[in-house]
């Protein structure tokens, strides 16, 4: 059976205007990992728009492409995948990817753990 599997980067890491107009999430040398009850997979950010997911002992790459306009609230980076781009493991032929940071109206005060009662 071949499955897609369809990955998104969110966060709210900024790189400086200087660097690129596109709101990235990850930089080069970075490293997420994600586990669930499918598996672990983990994106490595090389050089650009670089990325390569590795899973179950294998990896693939893509370059993405800067968005133009934001989508979604995101002006990030994409990669369709475009047909079965990738050799097949485990079932996975293509990547539809797609990084980029959300806008959020929250404060740091939302985050913090609130003091002990009693």
């Amino acid at each position: 059976m071949k499955r897609t599997v369809t990955l998104f980067c969110s966060g709210l890491i900024s790189l400086t205007a200087a660097a690129a107009p596109i709101e990235l999430v990850m930089q080069k040398g970075m490293t997420i990992t994600a586990t669930t009850k499918e598996g672990t997979v983990a994106i490595a950010a090389g050089a650009g728009l670089e990325r390569t997911y590795t899973w179950e002992g294998a990896s693939r790459s893509a370059t993405l492409l800067a968005r133009e306009e934001r989508w979604d609230g995101s002006l990030g980076a994409y990669y369709p995948g475009p047909g079965e781009h990738w050799a097949e493991h485990k079932g996975i032929t293509r990547g539809v990817l797609e990084e980029g940071q959300q806008p959020s109206v929250c404060s740091v005060a939302q985050f913090r753990t609130p003091p002990p009662q009693g």
